[in-house]
């Protein structure tokens, strides 16, 4: 079969299916890793710092599947407004649409709580900057030095939204979406390879991590020319890169990329490779930037409610149930009308 063929066979196929149910599943286990991270950080800050499991991060790897399946997504989504006049606008129409309005919201409930319950939610700064930039997704940094706007999910938002000017520009210019986020993405990842703490706050932007999008687009692009994995070596993918990713410590934030990018990546390869097979034939619990968002506003009702009950077994409930609703609404509920495949 010739390589033209392959692909629209490929074509074919996608159109058919109602979804790639091994992606919808794997969202749900990089969310679980997320609510895991979450819960085991708020138990130690509201409950017992030296608590086992409370120094364990890898849960916050579940972002780098999710930055992959991103890149993924939009891909295949969108792939019917590549020769679309004015496509571009449509993609950021349909991003702004599905993510601005709920946060912009949950921003502005976070902050109301923040005003008239501050012993309830901490770390929060509302200064003038901090706030008008959550709103705007540019960067906040806290007095921590960590990448924390009003809502704590917008960090990941921001770089979303840089990825989307990206695509949507490769959309306008009709050109291989790789052709603008290779050099886009991998500036941003370069200089972050020589920033300081003596650098401008609003430079804490350039991450490797933008890297993770480029895997998903790469992968979505042999997906698209007919590429499968045997079904032993997809298995073995996902198997492995879960592993690496529980127990691999993330070293340097430059090294996250390779230490817990590199096996999201392998996951989420393993994972499309295994939908030819049946995937994981469940109504998988999918996630969405919705999801995210959700999360925090409503973590410090069940972490404060958790913190003063009287069992232990009850307390640490109260945390994971802070996170569940992190990544809790199905992605159908939150995101219509661009195809089977949700905003990452």
């Amino acid at each position: 079969m010739s390589g033209e063929a392959a692909e629209g066979h490929a074509e074919e196929k996608l159109s058919q299916a109602a979804s790639f149910l091994t992606i919808q599943a794997l969202r749900a286990v990089a969310a679980l890793l997320v609510v895991l991270y979450h819960a085991f950080e708020l138990w130690g800050l509201r409950v017992d710092p030296a608590a086992p499991g409370v120094k364990w991060i890898n849960g916050a790897a579940g972002v780098d599947i999710f930055f992959a399946i991103s890149g993924f997504v939009m891909v295949i989504s969108s792939r019917r407004l590549v020769d679309r006049q004015g496509g571009w606008l449509i993609f950021l129409w349909h991003r702004v649409i599905r993510i601005v309005p709920l946060y912009w919201l949950l921003t502005t409930l976070k902050i109301l709580g923040v005003v008239l319950l501050p012993t309830i939610i901490l770390r929060t700064s509302l200064d003038l900057y901090s706030v008008a930039a959550s709103y705007l997704f540019l960067p906040v940094v806290d007095s921590a030095g960590n990448f924390r706007p009003v809502l704590p999910v917008g960090w990941t938002l921001t770089y979303e939204f840089l990825f989307y000017l990206l695509f949507a520009a490769a959309l306008a210019l009709r050109t291989d979406v790789l052709r603008i986020i290779v050099p886009g993405l991998g500036l941003i990842a370069a200089v972050a390879l020589f920033r300081s703490e003596t650098w401008p706050d609003w430079t804490i932007l350039f991450s490797t991590i933008v890297l993770e999008f480029v895997f998903g687009v790469v992968l979505a692009q042999w997906t698209l020319r007919g590429f499968r994995l045997p079904l032993a070596i997809a298995a073995a993918l996902v198997v492995g890169g879960l592993g690496a990713i529980l127990v691999m410590p993330m070293g340097s934030e430059n090294l996250r990329v390779l230490t817990w990018g590199v096996p999201a990546f392998a996951v989420v390869a393993g994972a499309v490779s295994l939908e030819p097979f049946g995937g994981a034939r469940t109504a998988a619990m999918d996630s969405s930037a919705g999801g995210r968002i959700l999360f925090d506003l409503s973590q410090p009702w069940f972490c404060a409610a958790g913190a003063h009950a009287p069992d232990w077994k009850i307390r640490f409930a109260g945390a994971v149930g802070g996170g569940i609703n992190h990544r809790a609404l199905p992605c159908n509920q939150l995101n219509r009308g661009m195809g089977p495949l949700c905003v990452g």
